[in-house]
């Protein structure tokens, strides 16, 4: 059905229903020299039925009709042809009826007896010129949320393009701006109830307002669950935003939810992926390291060594964590390496020792196979170049990683038996490593790895002091194992 202000040339519809046929006939004759097309009805029934066939604009009747009353027809019409006008006409207006007509929207009052036509249609002109004006403005806006809607679809696809190409971290800070933007909000959270170890536990924008969230905010906030299935993944807040939000955007909120789902899906997926791929690596390092036989538990070492020397500087337990997979790692690329070229007990020649060399090359490639061990191969880059020309000691380009398991990794292996030599002693070991200060090693680095072993004898000379102080005085038998370590004490 076409309304009147979609269609400026149609005339307008008017039924006028009265079981008085004297006052139908005067009004329909009226109207129609008017310009009205006029229909008249005896009955509410008989409205009713015409109202299936015709879109009435107006709809003038009495309120004391045979069959169903006026007021049960307004409400009957207003199930049908919910865009018309309503004026009601009575010879025994209450109060009471008059809140009835309001509560069931009637757009005017007429009392009858009629004693001026000119009455009745400024009546009609008034609620058509109003009816006129809401259609407008509900075409205005339903042009403007198609416009909005298009506008969030478009977002919505650039997005969805983005999903699969940006990180999940980044990927949800996209999405809580646009959300930002669209609502014009003062903030945006994503909550999230699966964190992975690129994810935080709340992710915010704009960046840094985590730090003041007012109390009073948490009744201006649209929520929007992140759920996967039947797991709920997380909660995505709009706090303040500037107005309430239009279908279209509860709509775009419920869109953003389903794509955050989506990456934190994802971000699970490859977190075990690459979970799984970094146990395989530690199997194949273990493996090799016993096939090689002197070399068993070597990395373990090294990662023991490297972490007291972290921790001795002052890393966090995520740097911690870092630096002992990196040195976990350090003898990767020997996977690649004939078993006995690294058994051999002789000197290799040069073709044997660049074939050695190459197993840092197969680090890199085994370690670039995934993201996740992009920081620790960025670390054994650098190995061995902590102290070089080329790269001096504080030089900002080797990391302080690099410097720390260059000299862990050469102290466990000179102190460690190798098929060509016995192991060195701490004393001989340190002795050798000073002669190579700023040429092979970070002198820092050497001075941290003194004081962390004069630690750890320290720390051992005290346990076996108070052992034998409980259980009374022992046999006993000193060795000296470095310069800087004085005795170390041993029950017998």
């Amino acid at each position: 059905m076409n309304s009147l202000s979609s269609d400026p040339g149609r005339r307008p519809n008017l039924l006028v229903v009265d079981d008085e046929e004297s006052v139908c006939c005067l009004l329909h004759e009226m109207f129609a020299e008017l310009g009205y097309h006029t229909e008249l009805a005896m009955s509410g029934e008989d409205a009713l039925q015409k109202a299936q066939h015709i879109p009435f604009d107006v709809v003038l009747t009495d309120v004391s009709l045979p069959g169903i009353s006026g007021l049960d027809l307004v409400r009957a019409l207003h199930g049908r042809i919910p865009a018309s006008e309503i004026i009601l006409m009575t010879g025994f207006l209450t109060l009471d009826m008059s809140l009835e007509a309001i509560r069931e929207g009637v757009a005017d009052l007429i009392t009858k007896p009629i004693v001026s036509l000119d009455a009745v249609l400024k009546s009609v002109e008034k609620v058509l010129d109003r009816h006129k004006r809401r259609v407008q403005v509900a075409v205005e806006d339903s042009e403007s949320l198609a416009h909005q809607t298009e506008t969030l679809f478009t977002l919505c696809t650039s997005m969805t393009q983005r999903l699969a190409a940006v990180p999940a971290g980044f990927f949800l800070s996209e999405c809580a701006e646009h959300v930002g933007r669209v609502l014009l909000a003062r903030r945006v959270e994503f909550d999230l109830g699966v964190p992975g170890e690129d994810l935080p536990r709340m992710l915010c924008w704009p960046a840094g307002s985590e730090k003041r969230r007012p109390r009073a905010e948490r009744r201006e906030t649209v929520t929007q669950p992140i759920t996967l299935g039947e797991r709920t993944l997380g909660i995505l807040r709009v706090i303040g935003p500037d107005h309430a939000p239009t279908r279209a955007e509860l709509d775009f909120l419920t869109a953003v939810g389903n794509m955050a789902a989506l990456c934190l899906e994802r971000a699970e997926l490859r977190e075990e992926r690459e979970a799984s791929f970094v146990r395989f690596l530690e199997y194949l390092v273990q493996m090799r390291e016993s096939l090689a036989g002197f070399e068993e538990g070597h990395s373990r070492r090294v990662a023991d060594l490297a972490e007291r020397l972290g921790r001795f500087l002052g890393f966090t337990q995520r740097g911690l964590n870092q630096l002992r997979r990196a040195a976990l790692f350090h003898d990767l690329g020997k996977l690649g390496v004939d078993p006995e070229l690294l058994n051999r007990p002789g000197p290799l020649n040069p073709a044997e020792l660049e074939a050695v060399r190459r197993s840092r090359e197969i680090t890199e490639r085994l370690l670039g196979a995934t993201s996740c061990l992009e920081d620790v191969r960025h670390i054994l880059v650098h190995l061995g170049t902590g102290g070089s020309s080329e790269h001096k000691p504080t030089s900002t380009g080797v990391p302080l990683e690099s410097r720390i398991l260059t000299v862990a990794a050469a102290y466990t292996a000179m102190t460690s038996r190798r098929p060509h030599r016995s192991a060195l002693s701490a004393q001989n070991t340190l002795e050798e490593m000073h002669r190579e200060a700023g040429v092979r090693f970070d002198p820092d680095m050497i001075q941290a790895l003194e004081m962390v072993l004069q630690d750890s004898s320290t720390g051992a000379s005290r346990e076996a002091a108070g052992s034998q102080a409980e259980d009374g005085p022992q046999e006993q038998h000193s060795e000296r194992s470095d310069a800087s370590r004085t005795v170390v004490v041993k029950a017998s």
